[in-house]
């Protein structure tokens, strides 16, 4: 007999103004999905994505330029890390929820 579950991943909630705040296990070869930023304020800050010391991604978040309104948007990232781990580094005023398997 075939076991045809659904295997669902892990979140990660990482609050504002946090560094290099572990999102996925400290190892190579481990999965995330994306995160969903969500800004406090029009003026919500930065959010960098990591691969252990790497930078993968960096939003600039509303530092320069105000953000429109208060949506939290999806960042994908689907993609397997080749150092140690994926990592989040969020600004003032905004927090993301990561997603990995």
């Amino acid at each position: 007999m075939s076991d045809n579950r659904v295997s669902y991943g892990k979140y990660y909630a990482v609050a504002a103004s946090q560094t290099d705040a572990a999102i996925s296990p400290a190892v190579i070869d481990s999965y995330l999905e994306g995160v969903l930023v969500i800004p406090a304020t029009v003026g919500g800050g930065a959010v960098t994505i990591k691969d252990g010391s790497t930078t993968v991604i960096s939003y600039p978040g509303g530092g320069t330029s105000p953000l429109v309104d208060l949506k939290p948007f999806w960042i994908p990232v689907r993609a397997r890390c080749v150092n140690a781990g994926w990592k989040v580094t969020t600004g003032a005023n905004v927090s993301v929820l990561a997603s990995s398997l």
